[in-house]
């Protein structure tokens, strides 16, 4: 058959090239061999099934890549092959070829191979089940072998994690792998005891979970061994929603005698023994790297924690000083430090005992905590003194000069009580200094707040000095004048002798 030029490139053309905008819709036709409107002003879900599949080739072709995938129109038999192409301002370029034909001869293929598959099983039954049976054992070899790789992995990186918000993309990612046709969610039980939280859900409709429920909502929770809730009763956390799927777990999160939460689990086909097994292993290996989290964490906080006020200790103090530093020296942000002495606290501890003298630092710690914000940090820096670390663009000496005020007047409003009675009045003296108006280096910084202490202590204690660069460059110019003189003194002894 002779070769028609015109009829290959047709057949390899696309017949329709659009753009679509943004929020996928089709905004513009370029090349079309059906009518505008069937295209236009249409969103691409609209357009082709799975919709899915189409978004996410979409939003990959707005992240730059090329995609190719192959979709059914909506509503008709049809295949396309599209190609998705990124334009500027989130736009895409798809293109679209019918590849109905080549689908049809592949069916046909498939269709005949069939055939011939059943025409030969025919003459053999015997082999045919032995032959299935083998494919069988294969099969569920290969997927025993897959889950149990993938269960590794999942607790490998678990493992390495640092903390629990490390974790929940992690188990959300494996979940869904492990359980592909499932949807669920992972709750934790708080502290209190009283409120299970949503924190990890994978596939969708996950969100026939509350967020939020008590424990006692829960009936695996509840009883301490896996529920399924397809079978009477129904979890009451479970509200609002009718289809449960061909099963809906829940299974306890247990480790070291402790209930942690509950996996929950939706099904679209029911699971057979050795797949039940797998969930209840998972479950425990999940109990398991969160109750180790849990537990480093417990051990990372007593190794940075003062274990009276709660705040930051000094070797956590001096490792913050040194990264907030470099941090300040990449960015060019100021960073303000208030070093605070608890006035007159050694008469707390010789009048009323030490006792109260722990209650007087441990609402101060509390204060503390409460009043700077969360990327503030508060240190004890020893015995009754403290060192406040803030952080931010807006650090100036103006701002932190205010923040030590504020400290300053909050202290005076704690109330302690001894025998019945209430203590004296508990004051602070701080002295503000701030990098690198004050100093280019921690010892520098330390010694000007420092210096601005005391100025504040001399001057009768209760308030706030703010550390003046220029006395503090003379100062230091002043220690290091002595200090080269000491050394040349040294010297002239040396070579005297």
């Amino acid at each position: 058959m002779a070769f028609n030029l015109t009829s290959e490139l047709a057949r390899h053309l696309p017949e329709t090239i659009a753009v679509f905008d943004a929020a996928m819709q089709c905004v513009s036709l370029i090349q079309t061999q059906h009518s505008p409107m069937e295209w236009l002003h249409r969103a691409a879900g609209d357009l082709f099934t799975p919709a899915n599949v189409v978004a996410a080739a979409i939003q990959q072709a707005q992240g730059g890549a090329m995609v190719d995938v192959e979709c059914q129109r909506v509503g008709a038999a049809t295949w396309y092959a599209l190609s998705f192409a990124p334009l500027p301002n989130g736009m895409v370029i798809v293109s679209a070829r019918d590849v109905t034909e080549r689908k049809q001869r592949d069916d046909a293929v498939a269709r005949s191979h069939q055939e011939l598959t059943n025409t030969l099983t025919a003459h053999s039954n015997k082999a045919r089940e032995a032959s299935e049976q083998l494919a069988l054992k294969v099969k569920e070899l290969e997927r025993r072998t897959r889950e149990i790789g993938l269960m590794s992995e999942m607790v490998s990186l678990l493992q390495a994690c640092v903390d629990v918000k490390e974790a929940y993309p992690l188990l959300a990612r494996y979940m869904g792998k492990l359980f592909p046709s499932s949807s669920g969610m992972i709750a934790i039980i708080r502290e209190s005891r009283n409120v299970a939280e949503v924190e990890v859900t994978w596939g969708v409709g996950s969100e026939f979970n509350l967020p939020v429920f008590a424990p006692n909502e829960c009936w695996g929770l509840r009883s301490g061994r896996a529920h399924n809730s397809t079978d009477l009763p129904i979890c009451s956390h479970l509200s609002g929603t009718s289809d449960l799927g061909e099963g809906c777990w829940c299974i306890p999160m247990v480790a070291s005698g402790e209930t942690l939460g509950v996996v929950n689990v939706r099904l679209a086909v029911k699971l057979d023994d050795a797949q039940r097994q797998l969930l209840t292993a998972v479950t425990e290996q999940i109990a398991l790297a969160l109750a180790n989290l849990k537990l480093r964490k417990a051990l990372n906080e007593l190794s940075i924690r003062d274990p009276l006020t709660g705040l930051f200790n000094r070797r956590y103090m001096e490792e913050s000083i040194g990264r907030e530093l470099a941090r300040a020296h990449r960015s060019g942000e100021r960073v303000g430090f208030l070093m605070i002495d608890t006035d007159f606290f050694k008469k707390f501890n010789d009048t009323y005992g030490h006792e109260v003298g722990d209650a007087v630092l441990r609402e101060l710690g509390a204060m503390f905590k409460t009043n700077l914000r969360e990327h503030d940090i508060p240190c004890r820096y020893a015995g009754d003194e403290w060192l406040m670390i803030l952080v931010g663009k807006e650090i100036s000496p103006e701002s932190a000069t205010r923040r030590a005020e504020e400290l300053r007047v909050l202290a005076t409003r704690i109330r302690v009580q001894s025998g019945g009675q209430m203590v004296g009045q508990i004051t602070l003296s701080i002295g503000v200094a701030l990098f690198p108006d004050h100093g280019e280096d921690k010892d520098a910084i330390l010694r000007a707040a420092d210096r601005a202490l005391y100025q504040a202590k001399d001057a009768g204690r209760n308030q706030v000095s703010l550390a003046v660069a220029e006395s503090v460059a003379l100062m230091e110019a002043a220690e290091k004048r002595l200090e080269l003189a000491a050394t040349d003194g040294a010297s002239d002894e040396t070579v005297a002798a």
